[in-house]
C-alpha cells in the first residue's frame, strides 16, 4: 500500500512522526504495528485500519513476533 500511494519508507516514517527507520523495521518483520499506528496509517492511506488486518484470524504467532510485539510496545 505503501508504494502503491507513492510514499517511500523515509517519507511514511515522518508523516507518521517517527524516525526514518520506523517503516523499515516494520517492513522487514523486526517490529509490530499496534492499533495506534494501524489507525495512522489508515488516516494517511484514507481507508480502514481494517484493510490492514487479515481476514482469517491468525492461527499462531512465532515466539519472535510475540517477543517484539507484547515486550517492546
Amino acid at each position: 500500500m505503501r508504494e502503491v500511494h507513492g510514499y517511500t519508507q523515509e517519507a511514511l516514517s515522518y508523516a507518521l512522526g517517527f524516525e526514518r527507520t520506523f517503516i523499515n523495521k516494520y517492513e522487514r518483520g523486526l517490529r509490530c504495528y499496534n492499533y495506534n499506528h494501524l489507525n495512522a496509517l489508515a488516516k494517511i492511506f484514507k481507508c480502514s485500519p481494517r484493510d490492514f488486518l487479515p481476514e482469517n484470524p491468525i492461527s499462531l504467532i512465532p515466539q519472535h513476533y510475540y517477543k517484539i510485539f507484547f515486550l517492546s510496545t
